[in-house]
């Protein structure tokens, strides 16, 4: 069996991983835990001889274990039953140094133990002891190439000690196999295991079979399983593992000066020792620098090692350390020469996080300059002079009040009246959108605002509708002496309360559209054009439409029917042809319809009898865009006819419109009657012109009582002629 288990030594916080047999077991152990009890022990107790301790006058170092999961047989099947459950521990401890530990009782299946791989090729052989070995190496590397991670830094295998049960010559195959893997690696010969990231343990070379068996001959003993322990880990400590960075990486200074930290590294064993006596040698990668000191630099008794660098020209420069032997064998250092340093980040929404562009980010000192957010919301200044004390500020104005008007919605003004009324709440960010002058407290005014300054008025006397707003406000620094990065501004604009900003300009939406819209048949009586729109779904708060038509149709008005009937309205035509509608509520819409029915009047005898709605917004959702024909038939142009029309809405909620057209001046009824034929209401009755007319119905009888709901017919009476519609109500 496998079992996996992880070592934090105190000193370092390495994380090692033991993959291998006998760990968690001790058959021949006389404390019966056997190779992770030892271990511990070996690490702790001083009566084992195992000098394993921290840096000089510090404790011991204690090791802290813990069983990982079984991960059965390596070696039994094709490619190894339950190679793969190593992921989950990999994954959990994040090791950065992988000990396999092979006994020889993996070693019982009769399989073939070599080759690795066959002659030529570049797979491992699945069907050998050696290839599954192989297998297993390589799928423990993808948590240091990238593949599952970065956390590993290198892999030990260790030669298996031969049991006088198991034919020897097994034992010694898979020995001769497994150097064969090292030595290929070694020689960069296999992609799948890197050289460097493979390491040998010949802990079966100064194993003592008279001493370190037990009675069995076969299991080793407490001494064995100490020994063990010892080989494994004296390696692992010995071996210099770690390259590590200490100061001097990102400096800048002016073309011809000195910088005023060295590069410096130190050279550490897995337990944080400094290394003393290697030589290193540093090289200028790219870049213009002079190296001032002598090469090599020796580490000294803390295991550091430094090199003072002089910039030359303006450039960006690259030096590298190398050591082959550790584990991160490569340090590369970045500095900088430039009369400028730069400050950057990025600009985000307050909602969602999303980029905000077109941010100017200016900065004042002993220069001027600013730099602009991309698409992605970052900026750049790199016009700082060194050793300024620069005050960094962004844009509180741009991109105009178009800009904010394609995001701020009546949708907006609803949110804020919804929370103004005690049925909603907003975030901290969306109370400081809908605050819009600014005092600190929302009222209904607020809500007016924004949904006038959706439809396209413009902001009231103190009002910050439009205008944006940043955290921080701004940024002063002291004496700058390298690029700073990460300087980050979240933005709001005032008046989306929603967040529905977009880099884009586009409202972003949330969800995909339930709402349906239409554009019904268009009455025509004389001059007046009726277009009714209707809009059918779930209970909605608010309706934003933009839309164009023909200069020389004047806009007259609008009328809300069904369920926003209730509702505030604002339109606005900014100019011939052009008209912005926004209609919203603080209680949702208690029906399934919405109806408008926009009012134009022909002026000029129109050529383009078409209104095209670029964009209808229900909520904060966009229903996207459509046209319509407006060359309806003249209501008065069919002498002796007499026209009832459908009701609009149909099915109602609480109130529907229903049109006629007389042919010439008539005496006129027209009643509401229930199913059972009687009569709920009378709408009109007396002399009418001829022409289009209308009447509407709330819904309540004769007596001024709520009719129920369920299906009503209306009748017209006119000159002699009758027609009858039929209406549902739906309360």
């Amino acid at each position: 069996m496998f079992f996996l288990i992880r070592l934090y030594p105190v000193e370092s916080g390495t994380k090692i991983m033991l993959i291998g047999d006998s760990i968690t077991r001790g058959v021949g152990s006389t404390d019966g835990v056997g190779f992770r009890n030892d271990l511990y022990d070996s690490l702790t107790a001083a009566e084992y001889g195992f000098s394993f301790v921290g840096p000089t006058g510090t404790a011991p170092l204690n090791g802290f274990f813990f069983s990982g999961a079984i991960i059965g047989n390596f070696y039994t099947g094709p490619g190894g039953n339950g190679l793969y459950k190593v992921d989950a521990d990999m994954n959990l401890y994040q090791p950065q140094i992988v000990f396999l530990h092979i006994g020889t009782n993996d070693l019982l299946s009769n399989d073939d133990i070599a080759p690795y791989r066959q002659p030529g090729a570049v797979e491992f052989d699945s069907k050998t002891v050696g290839g599954r070995m192989a297998t297993l190496i390589a799928h423990l590397l993808k948590w240091r190439s990238g593949v599952n991670g970065t956390c590993l830094r290198k892999v030990f295998v260790s030669r298996i000690i031969p049991r006088t049960d198991i034919d020897p010559y097994k034992a010694l195959a898979f020995n001769y196999e497994l150097d064969h893997i090292v030595s290929d690696c070694e020689k960069g010969r296999i992609a799948q295991i890197p050289a460097g990231s493979l390491s040998y343990v010949r802990q079966y070379d100064s194993f003592n079979a008279s001493t370190m068996l037990a009675a069995d001959k076969i299991h080793p003993n407490d001494a064995g399983y100490i020994h063990m322990a010892q080989v494994y880990f004296n390696h692992y400590r010995w071996h210099p593992m770690y390259l590590q960075m200490v100061s001097g990486d990102s400096q800048q200074v002016l073309p011809g000066t000195v910088f005023p930290e060295p590069v410096k590294v130190r050279l550490t064993d897995g337990y944080s020792k400094g290394l003393s006596g290697f030589s290193f040698r540093f090289t200028v990668k790219s870049g213009d620098v002079t190296l001032m000191d002598g090469q090599p630099v020796i580490t000294d008794s803390q295991g550091y090692a430094q090199m003072r660098v002089q910039a030359k020209g303006e450039a960006v420069s690259t030096i590298s350390v190398s050591f082959e032997s550790t584990v991160n064998d490569t340090l590369v250092f970045h500095l900088k020469a430039s009369p400028n340093v730069s400050i950057s980040g990025q600009v985000a929404y307050y909602q969602g996080g999303g980029p905000v562009r077109d941010v100017r980010v200016n900065h004042t000192g002993l220069a001027a300059g600013s730099d602009t957010s991309g698409a992605d919301g970052r900026y750049s200044i790199a016009s700082v002079p060194y050793g300024d004390s620069p005050l960094v500020v962004p844009d509180t104005l741009f991109g105009g009040l178009e800009s904010a008007r394609a995001t701020v919605l009546s949708y907006d003004a609803a949110l804020t009246a919804r929370f103004v009324m005690g049925v909603a709440g907003l975030s901290a960010g969306q109370q400081a959108a809908a605050d819009v002058n600014g005092d600190g407290r929302l009222t209904i005014m607020d809500a007016v605002h924004i949904a006038r300054f959706a439809v396209g008025y413009a902001p009231a006397a103190g009002s910050s509708l439009g205008q944006w707003r940043f955290t921080p406000e701004s940024r002063q620094y002291e004496k700058v002496m390298s690029d700073i990065p990460g300087q980050d501004y979240t933005a709001l604009l005032i008046g989306d309360v929603h967040g529905g900003y977009d880099a884009s300009a586009v409202p972003r939406t949330s969800e995909p559209p339930i709402w349906e819209v239409e554009v019904l048949e268009t009455e025509r009586s004389g001059e007046d054009l009726l277009v009714p729109l209707q809009v059918q779904g779930p209970p909605m708060l608010s309706m934003d439409v933009i839309c164009s038509h023909d200069p020389s149709l004047e806009f007259i008005g609008a009328q809300k029917q069904g369920s926003i009937r209730d509702f505030q309205m604002q339109t606005r035509s900014e100019r011939p042809g052009a008209l912005r509608i926004g209609v919203y509520s603080g209680i949702p819409g208690d029906g399934r319809q919405a109806a408008m029915i926009l009012h134009f009047r022909d002026k000029g005898h129109a050529a383009d009898r078409t209104l095209t709605i670029h964009r209808i917004h229900v909520n904060d959702r966009n229903l996207g865009s459509l046209a319509a024909d407006l060359r309806a038939t003249d209501a008065g142009t069919a002498p002796g006819t007499l026209v009832l029309k459908q009701n609009y809405p149909n099915p109602f909620n609480g109130f529907t419109t229903i049109s006629y057209s007389l042919p010439h001046e008539s005496r006129v009824r027209l009643r509401i009657f229930n199913v059972l034929g009687q009569r709920v209401a009378c709408l009109a009755e007396g002399v009418q012109t001829a022409g289009r007319h209308s009447a509407s119905w709330n819904g309540l009888n004769a007596n001024g009582m709520a009719s129920p709901s369920g299906l009503y017919f209306y009748v017209l009476e006119a000159d002699g002629q009758c027609r009858v519609g039929r209406m549902e109500m739906m309360n």
